[in-house]
């Protein structure tokens, strides 16, 4: 008996969107999206991706269709993948939908996953046939039970933790809490405090001393500011290079 090759994405019409369903935001108006050459995966992502590839082809697909893309925008299940010549909007296949492949059950995908895709002949939609292996997870615990993570961002490298300056204290503890839930993720964290131009001398150093005691010399730390007076840019240049 023929084997029945894979059912190709349907067409959409409205730049995306299902006919009836709203209308996705049109990808040549996707703005701040990164070039493909800024990304970087892993070498165990790129042996996982030969090897998914060969899966799908496989399954009936065609190896010239399958391409490695990265996520990098969720919009109503329909994630916008960027590949090394084109950024196109995917669906996921059947064969990811149902349970997940080869024992790994994550069939939802999040921004900064690679991922094996096809790019059908003739459609402007792909499928994702697979994900690759996460290099990091930002996670959070869905619902109240706490018996499932949603993944909100995968391999992150960095965490930028952000919090104002004033003259109340800046919280450490919050600080803490958001550091060390990056790097249980797998990520490194880098600490910014903003507004340091409208923060005396005395709350710069307040801050920027109770942030060393909490996290240490090697957390990376830097201030922002947005002031314009030669004085005032002086002023937090001078303190940010006593960092």
């Amino acid at each position: 008996m023929a084997r029945r090759s894979p059912k190709s994405p349907k067409r959409r019409r409205g730049g995306g969107a299902t006919a009836g369903a709203p209308s996705l935001p049109a990808l040549s108006s996707l703005t701040e999206l990164p070039a493909f050459g800024e990304l970087s995966c892993s070498e165990r992502q790129r042996s996982a991706f030969g090897v998914a590839r060969d899966r799908a082809v496989a399954a009936g697909a065609e190896k010239d269709e399958l391409v490695m893309g990265c996520v990098v925008r969720l919009d109503r299940g329909f994630p916008a993948v960027l590949c090394e010549d084109a950024v196109f909007r995917a669906e996921f296949s059947a064969r990811l939908t149902k349970g997940g492949l080869a024992g790994r059950a994550e069939s939802r995908a999040a921004v900064g996953d690679w991922v094996c895709a096809r790019r059908p002949h003739g459609h402007d939609m792909g499928l994702i046939e697979e994900i690759l292996p996460r290099e990091s997870d930002i996670a959070r615990w869905r619902g109240g039970a706490r018996g499932e993570r949603q993944t909100l961002a995968a391999n992150v490298d960095l965490v930028l933790v952000v919090q104002q300056l004033g003259e109340r204290p800046v919280s450490c503890e919050r600080l803490a809490r958001s550091a060390v839930i990056a790097r249980d993720c797998g990520a490194d964290v880098a600490i910014v405090l903003t507004k340091a131009d409208r923060a005396s001398d005395d709350v710069l150093a307040r801050d920027v001393a109770a942030v060393r005691e909490v996290l240490g010399e090697a957390c990376p730390l830097a201030l922002t500011s947005s002031a314009e007076r030669e004085d005032e840019v002086g002023r937090v240049s001078a303190c940010a290079r006593s960092l």
